[in-house]
Protein backbone atom coordinates (compact mmCIF):
# COMPACT_ATOMS: atom_id res chain seq x y z
CA UNK A 1 0.00 0.00 0.00
CA UNK A 2 2.87 2.17 0.19
CA UNK A 3 2.46 5.34 -2.10
CA UNK A 4 5.42 4.73 -5.23
CA UNK A 5 4.43 8.33 -7.19
CA UNK A 6 3.64 11.75 -6.64
CA UNK A 7 -0.33 12.77 -6.72
CA UNK A 8 0.42 14.29 -10.02
CA UNK A 9 -1.17 12.45 -12.92
CA UNK A 10 -4.56 14.11 -14.28
CA UNK A 11 -5.62 10.35 -15.33
CA UNK A 12 -5.41 6.91 -14.19
CA UNK A 13 -4.61 6.10 -17.35
CA UNK A 14 -0.92 8.58 -17.00
CA UNK A 15 -0.68 6.98 -13.90
CA UNK A 16 -0.90 2.90 -15.05
CA UNK A 17 1.65 4.61 -18.00
CA UNK A 18 4.38 5.47 -15.24
CA UNK A 19 3.35 2.45 -12.94
CA UNK A 20 4.15 0.33 -15.95
CA UNK A 21 7.93 2.09 -16.43
CA UNK A 22 8.30 1.15 -12.92
CA UNK A 23 7.50 -2.59 -13.25
CA UNK A 24 9.62 -2.65 -16.48
CA UNK A 25 12.37 -1.54 -14.29
CA UNK A 26 13.08 1.86 -16.66
CA UNK A 27 16.04 4.52 -15.44
CA UNK A 28 13.77 6.76 -13.97
CA UNK A 29 16.10 9.33 -14.35
CA UNK A 30 15.38 9.07 -17.99
CA UNK A 31 11.84 9.32 -17.91
CA UNK A 32 9.93 12.64 -18.47
CA UNK A 33 6.42 13.21 -18.71
CA UNK A 34 4.19 16.01 -19.00
CA UNK A 35 2.11 17.16 -16.46
CA UNK A 36 0.00 20.41 -15.61
CA UNK A 37 0.73 21.85 -11.95
CA UNK A 38 -2.28 22.91 -10.73
CA UNK A 39 -0.58 25.19 -8.14
CA UNK A 40 1.97 26.54 -10.63
CA UNK A 41 -1.16 26.68 -13.52
CA UNK A 42 1.25 25.93 -15.77
CA UNK A 43 3.02 22.58 -16.75
CA UNK A 44 6.51 20.81 -15.84
CA UNK A 45 7.74 17.31 -16.55
CA UNK A 46 8.29 14.54 -13.97
CA UNK A 47 9.38 11.07 -14.03
CA UNK A 48 7.20 8.23 -12.96
CA UNK A 49 7.78 8.45 -9.45
CA UNK A 50 6.17 11.82 -10.58
CA UNK A 51 9.17 13.76 -9.01
CA UNK A 52 10.21 17.05 -11.06
CA UNK A 53 12.43 15.68 -13.50
CA UNK A 54 14.05 18.87 -13.76
CA UNK A 55 13.45 22.42 -12.87
CA UNK A 56 10.55 24.22 -15.21
CA UNK A 57 7.60 25.89 -15.98
CA UNK A 58 5.58 26.40 -18.95
CA UNK A 59 2.51 27.50 -20.81
CA UNK A 60 2.20 24.67 -22.92
CA UNK A 61 4.91 21.39 -23.60
CA UNK A 62 4.76 18.65 -26.25
CA UNK A 63 6.05 14.84 -25.06
CA UNK A 64 9.36 13.90 -25.58
CA UNK A 65 9.46 11.06 -28.28
CA UNK A 66 8.69 7.67 -26.19
CA UNK A 67 9.05 9.57 -23.05
CA UNK A 68 12.90 9.43 -22.99
CA UNK A 69 13.93 11.05 -26.29
CA UNK A 70 16.16 13.65 -26.74
CA UNK A 71 13.90 16.75 -27.62
CA UNK A 72 10.60 18.31 -26.71
CA UNK A 73 8.92 21.78 -27.30
CA UNK A 74 7.72 24.35 -24.64
CA UNK A 75 6.03 27.32 -25.24
CA UNK A 76 7.07 30.67 -22.61
CA UNK A 77 5.43 34.21 -22.67
CA UNK A 78 3.73 32.91 -25.67
CA UNK A 79 6.29 31.21 -27.61
CA UNK A 80 7.65 28.08 -27.67
CA UNK A 81 11.24 26.53 -28.14
CA UNK A 82 13.21 23.22 -27.94
CA UNK A 83 14.22 21.92 -25.14
CA UNK A 84 16.46 19.18 -24.91
CA UNK A 85 16.74 15.84 -22.27
CA UNK A 86 17.93 17.51 -19.16
CA UNK A 87 14.93 20.24 -19.80
CA UNK A 88 17.80 23.09 -21.12
CA UNK A 89 16.59 25.80 -23.55
CA UNK A 90 18.06 24.74 -26.81
CA UNK A 91 16.51 27.29 -28.55
CA UNK A 92 15.50 31.00 -27.45
CA UNK A 93 11.55 31.13 -27.65
CA UNK A 94 10.87 32.76 -31.06
CA UNK A 95 8.69 29.96 -32.91
CA UNK A 96 4.80 31.15 -32.95
CA UNK A 97 4.16 27.35 -33.86
CA UNK A 98 5.01 24.34 -31.54
CA UNK A 99 5.23 22.57 -35.41
CA UNK A 100 8.26 24.90 -36.40
CA UNK A 101 10.12 24.26 -32.90
CA UNK A 102 9.49 20.68 -33.28
CA UNK A 103 11.05 20.50 -36.93
CA UNK A 104 14.32 23.11 -35.26
CA UNK A 105 14.48 20.30 -32.73
CA UNK A 106 14.68 17.63 -34.91
CA UNK A 107 17.75 19.34 -36.85
CA UNK A 108 19.24 19.75 -33.36
CA UNK A 109 19.01 15.75 -33.23
CA UNK A 110 20.52 15.19 -35.79
CA UNK A 111 23.27 17.92 -35.74
CA UNK A 112 24.54 16.43 -32.38
CA UNK A 113 24.59 13.10 -34.23
CA UNK A 114 26.71 14.58 -36.94
CA UNK A 115 30.33 13.50 -37.29
CA UNK A 116 32.66 16.49 -36.85
CA UNK A 117 33.16 16.86 -40.32
CA UNK A 118 29.61 16.43 -40.97
CA UNK A 119 28.56 19.27 -37.91
CA UNK A 120 31.36 21.28 -40.31
CA UNK A 121 29.59 21.13 -43.21
CA UNK A 122 25.95 21.31 -41.90
CA UNK A 123 26.29 24.19 -39.74
CA UNK A 124 23.28 25.44 -37.74
CA UNK A 125 22.82 28.30 -39.99
CA UNK A 126 22.59 26.09 -42.71
CA UNK A 127 18.71 25.18 -41.21
CA UNK A 128 16.43 28.06 -41.24
CA UNK A 129 12.94 28.46 -39.73
CA UNK A 130 10.74 31.40 -40.73
CA UNK A 131 9.85 33.29 -37.66
CA UNK A 132 7.81 36.76 -37.47
CA UNK A 133 9.48 39.32 -35.46
CA UNK A 134 6.38 40.47 -33.20
CA UNK A 135 7.39 44.09 -33.03
CA UNK A 136 7.18 45.11 -36.60
CA UNK A 137 5.34 42.44 -38.18
CA UNK A 138 8.23 40.94 -40.94
CA UNK A 139 9.70 37.93 -41.23
CA UNK A 140 13.11 36.41 -41.25
CA UNK A 141 15.02 33.22 -40.61
CA UNK A 142 16.63 31.64 -37.35
CA UNK A 143 18.47 28.35 -36.84
CA UNK A 144 17.88 25.55 -34.90
CA UNK A 145 19.02 27.67 -31.57
CA UNK A 146 15.74 30.73 -32.47
CA UNK A 147 18.65 33.05 -33.45
CA UNK A 148 18.53 35.49 -36.41
CA UNK A 149 20.22 34.32 -39.53
CA UNK A 150 18.54 36.59 -42.19
CA UNK A 151 17.31 39.35 -40.47
CA UNK A 152 13.43 40.45 -40.62
CA UNK A 153 13.28 42.38 -43.48
CA UNK A 154 10.38 40.39 -45.28
CA UNK A 155 6.48 40.97 -45.67
CA UNK A 156 5.67 37.23 -45.44
CA UNK A 157 8.11 34.51 -45.68
CA UNK A 158 7.66 30.35 -46.03
CA UNK A 159 9.90 27.18 -45.40
CA UNK A 160 12.77 26.58 -47.39
CA UNK A 161 11.63 24.11 -50.48
CA UNK A 162 14.77 21.86 -49.89
CA UNK A 163 14.86 21.38 -46.21
CA UNK A 164 17.93 19.30 -46.16
CA UNK A 165 19.79 21.96 -49.05
CA UNK A 166 18.02 24.63 -47.68
CA UNK A 167 18.38 26.04 -50.99
CA UNK A 168 14.94 28.56 -51.75
CA UNK A 169 12.39 30.00 -49.95
CA UNK A 170 9.42 31.91 -50.68
CA UNK A 171 9.34 35.33 -49.42
CA UNK A 172 7.59 38.56 -50.28
CA UNK A 173 8.46 41.94 -50.62
CA UNK A 174 7.28 45.45 -51.88
CA UNK A 175 3.89 43.32 -52.23
CA UNK A 176 5.62 40.60 -54.15
CA UNK A 177 6.56 36.92 -54.11
CA UNK A 178 10.20 35.57 -54.85
CA UNK A 179 12.58 32.75 -53.51
CA UNK A 180 15.65 34.18 -51.26
CA UNK A 181 18.76 31.74 -51.06
CA UNK A 182 19.86 31.10 -47.53
CA UNK A 183 21.88 34.42 -46.99
CA UNK A 184 18.59 36.23 -47.64
CA UNK A 185 19.36 37.49 -51.48
CA UNK A 186 16.40 36.90 -53.91
CA UNK A 187 17.65 34.15 -56.40
CA UNK A 188 13.99 33.86 -57.83
CA UNK A 189 12.89 37.98 -58.35
CA UNK A 190 10.04 39.11 -56.49
CA UNK A 191 7.52 39.41 -59.11
CA UNK A 192 4.69 36.76 -58.59
CA UNK A 193 1.48 37.69 -56.90
CA UNK A 194 1.52 34.37 -54.96
CA UNK A 195 4.12 32.47 -52.56
CA UNK A 196 2.48 29.39 -54.41
CA UNK A 197 3.74 30.29 -57.77
CA UNK A 198 7.17 31.65 -56.18
CA UNK A 199 7.22 28.25 -54.92
CA UNK A 200 7.01 26.75 -58.19
CA UNK A 201 9.40 29.12 -59.76
CA UNK A 202 11.55 28.23 -57.22
CA UNK A 203 11.49 24.57 -57.28
CA UNK A 204 12.98 24.30 -60.96
CA UNK A 205 15.22 27.22 -59.34
CA UNK A 206 16.59 24.59 -57.19
CA UNK A 207 16.76 21.65 -59.45
CA UNK A 208 18.96 23.32 -61.79
CA UNK A 209 21.34 25.12 -59.14
CA UNK A 210 22.48 22.07 -56.71
CA UNK A 211 24.90 22.36 -54.50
Amino acid sequence: GAVVSDYVFATKEDAAYALSQLEHNRPIDGWRFPVFDRSQGKWCFVNYAGKLAFDGYYEAVTHYANDTGDVATAKLDGFWCVLNGEGTRISIPVFVRTEDAALAGREYDLYTNFTDEDREEHAPDHWLFPVQEPETGHWGYVNFMGQWVIDPLFEDAKTFINRWNNRVAPAKLEGRWGCIDHTGRFVVTNIYNTSSEAFAAGARWGDENKF
